[in-house]
């Protein structure tokens, strides 16, 4: 016999009526004045779910509530945002990390498994896996990851382009000329006065 469905309860209908009509249940809630979905466990899972390297979208797809829903319980709780930006910086920082140890080479043991039966005692009959050996094995640096790792951490001295015509050799910034945009997109190029000078004597001359 097959079990019968357990029935929705008067809530849960109303909440499937929402979704229908394509409003936000959140939302919907703070129109008419119900009370809010956000609980205090949600900081603890926000923080998790943060630093799982899930994004706002997806976080909110856990609680069933939109984006906004989100951005607005972190304007009114603090520590909720906190722990959103503590999960952020935790999953970052693993990341760099994980990227530095692949830039820098690293090494791992290996282990190897047997399976056999035991013949003897109580446990006769039964199998039982062990490590047979341990191999240590080099992982050498990865020069993409190095590359990568340094163009984000040192991007003055790793970038593949520099900005050109802006410095002089003693890292000095350069004089700018102003454009100004006419009425009919004509461009007008305002010179340095001490250029105006030099025009001048120039047609004296």
């Amino acid at each position: 016999m097959t079990e019968k469905k357990r029935k929705k309860t008067p809530e849960e209908r109303h909440e499937m009526a929402i979704r229908k009509l394509g409003h936000d249940a959140e939302s919907y809630r703070q129109k008419r004045g119900r009370k809010t979905l956000f609980r205090a466990i949600m900081i603890k899972e926000a923080e998790k779910l943060a630093g799982l390297g899930h994004i706002m979208k997806e976080i909110a797809s856990f609680w069933g509530v939109s984006v906004r829903s989100l951005e607005r319980w972190a304007n009114k709780y603090p520590e909720f945002c906190r722990a959103i930006k503590d999960g952020r910086i935790r999953a970052d920082v693993a990341v760099e990390m994980s990227l530095y140890k692949r830039a820098m080479g690293y090494s791992y043991t290996e282990y190897h498994f047997k399976e056999t039966v035991i013949i003897e005692g109580k446990k006769a009959g039964q199998r039982i896996r062990y490590a047979d050996k341990e191999v240590v094995k080099i992982m050498p640096p990865d020069i993409t990851a190095g590359i990568f790792f340094l163009k984000n951490r040192r991007p003055d001295l790793w970038r593949d382009m520099r900005d050109l015509g802006f410095f002089d050799e003693l890292g000095e910034p350069l004089p700018l000329k102003f454009v100004e945009v006419g009425p009919r997109d004509s461009v007008v190029v305002k010179k340095d006065p001490m250029e105006k000078e030099k025009d001048a004597s120039k047609l004296n001359h």
